[in-house]
């Protein structure tokens, strides 16, 4: 049995490394925005820590920088101060992404020894710190793709790095929320909150693709698509399939539809359930998943209708993380027999 004291610190451990999880997501976003993510073409896990602390050094990654195929076909124009604007986003990305380690392993290594971590919660706890050595890993594989001839990223492994991120947050999340409930009866199962934990997970990673063909940069109005409700280019690729995911008009079409579907179905599913006597802790999570998700189509629309300002992309992915994470809380106490002390 778990001491009190020990539960709090295991919380705040898997709170705080889910939190710096969000804050990379929203830096990696901001990377992507401002063009940043190819900026540093090496990777080097130890010494890539320190930033450069000399001209030679800043001179040397620059000069790394010119052979890369960003530079060749769209940025020859770019001085080194020019550079170093872009570098500074993706080496705090890249920094936030060894700070998580740093924050996850060495209380995981600490728990651990101290058996205070035991049985599945001790092998979770692992698991989760392999899916964020492997989602680090994926965020690698996603910059190599855009070093070789076509300055641009692979659209299939920034969802694939976005996807993982994703999955950390909710693994992290549901671990914390595990050591926090109590022995009092909460109420009977539902499958409801799965499906719907689904559905927004399939509409934020079609995000990810609109985000990897720049598909947020055409068709900026809404509701119509170039004066209709579907787009006119929407399936020019052969074979069909291939709209879905490398047709830029297809890809933003198909994120509008989630996105409204899923809205209509979560505010649906949601006043269902209210009336279906809730318990205290499943009404607080329909409401904020309910308010959430209106939040979240408020700012797809203005992003989209504003062509894409940084900071607002920003906050809109922000807001679909936030959404994830209040489906998780859904969940949560609809399928634990517990009830949840927050």
């Amino acid at each position: 049995m778990i001491q009190d004291a020990s539960k709090k610190s295991l919380v705040v451990w898997y709170l705080l490394t889910a939190a710096f999880v969000v804050l990379m997501v929203v830096v990696g976003g901001i990377t992507r925005l401002t063009h940043s993510g190819l900026s540093m073409v090496e990777w080097r896990p130890l010494m890539g820590t320190l930033p450069p602390m000399s001209v030679e050094e800043w001179t040397r990654i620059f000069d790394l920088y010119k052979q890369s195929p960003e530079y060749i076909h769209v940025n020859t124009w770019m001085t080194l101060e020019d550079f170093k604007g872009i570098f500074w986003w993706e080496y705090s990305h890249r920094l936030l992404g060894r700070l998580v380690g740093l924050v996850y392993a060495l209380p995981l290594f600490y728990f651990s020894l101290r058996r205070t971590l035991k049985g599945p919660m001790l092998y979770a706890s692992w698991g989760i710190l392999v899916l964020g050595a492997l989602q680090g890993v994926m965020g690698w594989v996603m910059v190599k793709s855009g070093l070789v001839n076509d300055p641009a990223v692979s659209q299939y492994r920034l969802v694939a790095h976005f996807f993982l991120a994703l999955l950390l947050i909710a693994s992290l999340l549901f671990a914390a929320l595990n050591v926090r409930k109590s022995s009092e009866v909460q109420g009977k199962p539902s499958w409801i909150p799965w499906a719907l934990l689904g559905l927004v997970g399939v509409t934020l990673l079609s995000g990810g693709f609109v985000s990897g063909l720049k598909a947020g940069l055409i068709y900026n109005t809404f509701p119509l698509m170039g004066g209709g409700l579907i787009p006119e280019d929407y399936g020019f690729l052969s074979p069909f399939i291939l709209n879905f995911f490398e047709n830029p008009a297809a890809v933003q079409f198909n994120h509008r539809f989630l996105a409204l579907l899923t809205y209509g179905v979560i505010v649906g599913a949601g006043f269902f359930m209210l009336k279906k006597d809730p318990t205290r802790d499943q009404r607080r999570a329909l409401i904020l998943v309910l308010h959430l998700v209106t939040a979240q189509v408020v700012l797809g629309i203005s992003t989209l209708l504003l062509v894409v300002p940084v900071h607002l992309a920003a906050f809109h992915q922000f807001t679909g993380v936030m959404l994830l994470c209040s489906v998780v809380y859904l969940v949560f106490v609809y399928s634990n027999t517990h009830k949840v002390n927050i």
